[in-house]
């Protein structure tokens, strides 16, 4: 039966690639409610946008009401690159305090086979098919917060993907991005320019420019301005600027 704060709800069983997915969007923009619309954005299924809402549930970062939580919140500051908190601290602590039962002194994570984390979430209330996909998303996010776990449970088939898995892509991009931003800051304090004067979302969707040499096919361009105008709209509204 579950236990603790998620009684009564089933872990997330979402495919990860989906979860990056929405993770991406509230990078850029973090809205006033995690609803139906903002999964219609994502083109998310009506299938998936009820599993992706379990995820959140499950895991805190909304409430019953759909308002994110300050953990979402959290974890929207630190994708953003704002704060004192990384993505990797951020992921850690959701991950501990969603699955006590995986992050006890009777259970050690970096030994552990493949039966006894079954065993776990079947105390969790999960059994038969879903259960693959409930161990899946877990691995893969404590891949993605760089959490230390046995290499029985890392290999592809435990994983369920027959390739590197998205929490190791996600992971790679990370490192990638970080490069980049590491970059900027360097120009930023060169330039002398206050960048913290620019809107947060703004700023987000920078980061994803085309570093100096780097080309952009047609498509890319495309949606990258159509972005830009949504935001900008959104940053400087133009009631602001005396137009109608």
């Amino acid at each position: 039966m579950p236990t603790g704060v998620n009684q009564n709800r089933l872990p997330p069983y979402v495919s990860y690639r989906s979860w990056l997915k929405m993770l991406d969007q509230i990078t850029r923009f973090l809205p006033g409610k995690i609803d139906s619309s903002f999964f219609n954005d994502l083109r998310f299924s009506p299938s998936t946008a009820k599993k992706m809402r379990t995820a959140l549930l499950f895991l805190g970062l909304i409430g019953d009401d759909n308002v994110p939580s300050e953990k979402l919140q959290r974890l929207h500051r630190s994708l953003q690159g704002f704060g004192q908190e990384t993505k990797i601290v951020v992921l850690d602590d959701i991950l501990r305090t969603g699955y006590p039962l995986l992050f006890n002194q009777d259970f050690d994570l970096e030994r552990a086979t493949a039966g006894q984390i079954r065993e776990l979430f079947e105390k969790m209330g999960v059994r038969g098919r879903i259960q693959s996909y409930c161990i899946s998303f877990f691995l893969q996010m404590a891949i993605d917060a760089e959490i230390k776990i046995s290499p029985l449970l890392t290999t592809r088939s435990k994983l369920g993907t027959g390739r590197k898995s998205d929490a190791l892509k996600s992971r790679e991009r990370r490192r990638t991005l970080l490069t980049q931003q590491s970059k900027t800051t360097q120009v930023r304090e060169e330039e002398g320019f206050d960048w913290s004067k620019l809107h947060p979302a703004i700023l987000a969707l920078l980061k994803d420019l085309a570093t100096r040499g780097e080309s952009w096919d047609a498509e890319e361009k495309a949606k990258f301005k159509k972005a830009f105008d949504a935001v900008f709209d959104i940053a400087y509204p133009n009631d602001r600027l005396g137009h109608k």
